[in-house]
Formats: structure tokens, sequence, C-alpha cells
């Protein structure tokens, strides 16, 4: 149950992006940065479907009317040196910009909605690494991570949670384990 002062974070898009097509997985978000709305059926049921900043906007919001301190964090990178060159490839998604976006217009720290860029975090970690090494956190697909591939995940979650200024989250204060020995530097 969701209390006044509990710390909530928010991390969407991995499986975003699929497609409206009926035949489709059924998790598709409306195309658009903005409160477009679109109307598809699955499963025999039509349904409207919102863009994917409003699905956070919506969450955000609820969670606030609440109480609670939202922290939004885009999507992890899926395995940046899965790729046909087998280089290290890794740019923001636009669910980067989304997730930043919504944070702001939200009001941000102030409003106690904060934006902590995670996928940038991993990828940072992942690089120095190499491939051989980034290829074994994900010995099933280009998306779940093994058990020490997510280890990895949390901690540089961590490592941007320390890194953000005081205003920009709560949850900082939490963290009582040194985060010397996490890679990568703040950004």
């Amino acid at each position: 149950m969701l209390r006044p002062r509990d710390i909530v974070v928010i991390e969407f898009g991995h499986n975003d992006g699929a497609s409206l097509i009926p035949t489709d997985i059924g998790r598709g978000d409306c195309p658009g940065g903005g409160d477009e709305t679109c109307i598809t059926t699955f499963d025999n049921v039509t349904e409207i479907v919102y863009t994917y900043p409003a699905y956070y906007a919506n969450a955000t919001q609820l969670f606030r009317s609440k109480g609670a301190t939202v922290i939004l964090s885009p999507p992890t990178p899926s395995n940046p040196y899965n790729n046909t060159e087998g280089v290290f490839i890794y740019s923001p998604s636009n669910y980067t910009r989304y997730a930043a976006a919504v944070a702001a217009d939200l009001g941000g720290p102030a409003r106690g909605v904060a934006f902590i860029d995670h996928g940038q975090y991993v990828a940072n970690i992942y690089k120095p690494l190499g491939k051989a090494v980034v290829d074994g956190y994900f010995p099933k697909d280009h998306t779940h991570t093994s058990r020490i591939g997510a280890t990895v995940v949390s901690q540089a979650f961590v490592k941007a949670l320390v890194c953000a200024s005081s205003s920009t989250t709560a949850l900082k204060n939490y963290v009582i384990n040194s985060t010397e020995s996490i890679p990568g530097k703040c950004i």
C-alpha cells in the first residue's frame, strides 16, 4: 500500500516498442510524444492506447497524488555489443528523452518528481568491460541479463542515485553502502 513519503521508481520501456497491429503482442504505445491517443483491438477488445509519455505522466501524477516522491528512470540498455560489427553502440532512446521531459513538465525535484539516467550509467559501465564480458551478462537474449549482469545494472542505479544532486532524489539518502567500488563516473 502506497503511503505519503514513499518513494516510487518507474522504469518503463523495454516492452513498449511493439506495434498496435492486433496480431502483435499487445504492448505497444500510441506513437508520439504528447497526449495523442490511438484505438486498437487486442483479443477482440477495443482499447484506447496512450503515448509512452502519457503513461509515464499518468502514473507519476497518481503516485504524487498519494504523497509519494517519484523517480523516473529510462529503460536500461539491451546488450550494446549485440550488433553485426560487435562494437559498442549505445545512444539514449526516445524513452530516455520522454522520461526526462515528463519529470521536467511535472515540476522536477521541487515537485517530487526526479529523473535519473539509469540507462546511461549502465552503458558507461558496460563500455570499458568489453564485448566478451558484457555478452556474458546476456546468456539467453540481448535484453535479459544473468544474475551477475543484474547486479551490475543495480549497481549502476545506485551510482546514478548517489551522483544525483542533493535536490534530485530523496532515495539517495537511503544508500548506506560505499559506492566507490562501483565503476563509472558521475554524469
